[in-house]
């Protein structure tokens, strides 16, 4: 059986950087759609870091925040970061400029034009963007502990490898593809929720 400890403290560097980077994508997202500027400057630097593997910026941060959780957190959080920014500005930008006119013509403002058209409209996009999140961050959070970590699944699976206890990377690799389907259906399920109109 796979030691609870190791996959409280791998699934806890999963939830906490996809939180940050939810948080992060969605409030750069919004300040991008309201400065064109802001876009134009941040945007390609948002790419470049992504390019980048992971498996060069994890022992970078290794060296600098040692083998806490923290460097974990932030690999996670630079993985999950950009599909929640660009699919989230991609949804903003989606909007339907009659939508928009209409509420000009209303008087409404700048505020009210993004609370009421802009962000029910860009809410499939985000969810679409955070399934892919939801996706890739127990991978990720195993190539930031492969890279350093005192504790974790991935320790776990190299002690185990290196004993020759197959059964048990085996079931580490099970909790690891249970946690990803868990939190991919507790997404799908949030968005069913929220995205009603759909």
């Amino acid at each position: 059986m796979v030691a609870g400890p190791a996959t409280w403290v791998t699934l806890r560097e999963i939830l906490i950087g996809l939180a940050a980077g939810i948080l992060a994508g969605i409030a750069l997202a919004v300040a991008m759609r309201f400065s064109r500027l802001l876009r134009d400057a941040i945007f390609p630097l948002s790419v470049a870091v992504q390019a980048v593997p992971v498996v060069v910026i994890a022992p970078i941060l290794v060296v600098w925040f040692g083998f806490g959780i923290w460097v974990k957190v932030i690999v996670v959080a630079l993985a999950c970061f950009f599909p929640i920014l660009v699919n989230t500005l991609d949804g903003l930008r989606s909007v339907d400029p009659e939508a928009v006119k209409m509420m000009r013509t209303l008087d409404a403002s700048r505020w009210a034009i993004f609370r009421r058209v802009e962000a029910p409209t860009a809410l499939p996009a985000f969810f679409s963007g955070a399934k892919v999140s939801v996706a890739i961050a127990p991978i990720v959070a195993l190539f930031a502990e492969l890279a350093g970590a005192n504790s974790g699944l991935m320790r776990l699976i190299i002690e185990d490898n290196n004993n020759f206890n197959e059964a048990r990377v085996f079931a580490a690799v099970v909790v690891l593809a249970l946690i990803g389907v868990i939190l991919f259906g507790l997404t799908a399920l949030a968005q069913r929720l929220v995205v009603t109109w759909r």
